[in-house]
């Protein structure tokens, strides 16, 4: 996978972390909700720093567009998504 970062991207947390990142990098984690079908994924609270504002600002849309996600929703560091 190629290294395209973005220009407002930290890029020393990039170095730090790499690319592309592994999980324990970037201390996320999926857990099913007692809501059959509903996961949350916690990310790392420096992820926007890390993928630059205007790619996590896209995160819930790209979410929102993989196959068998019904619903995904940003708040705060947690995403929650609903699959089919």
């Amino acid at each position: 996978m190629a290294d395209i970062t973005p220009e407002v991207a930290d890029k020393v947390l990039r170095e730090e972390d790499g690319f592309p990142p592994t999980k324990h990098n970037l201390h996320f984690n999926v857990v099913e909700t007692e809501r059959s079908g509903v996961f949350v994924l916690s990310v790392y609270k420096g992820i926007e720093s890390y993928l630059g504002e205007e790619l996590f600002e896209q995160l819930e849309e790209l979410f929102s567009d993989e196959a068998g996600v019904v619903e995904a929703e940003h708040v705060i560091e947690r995403y929650y998504f609903s699959l089919s």
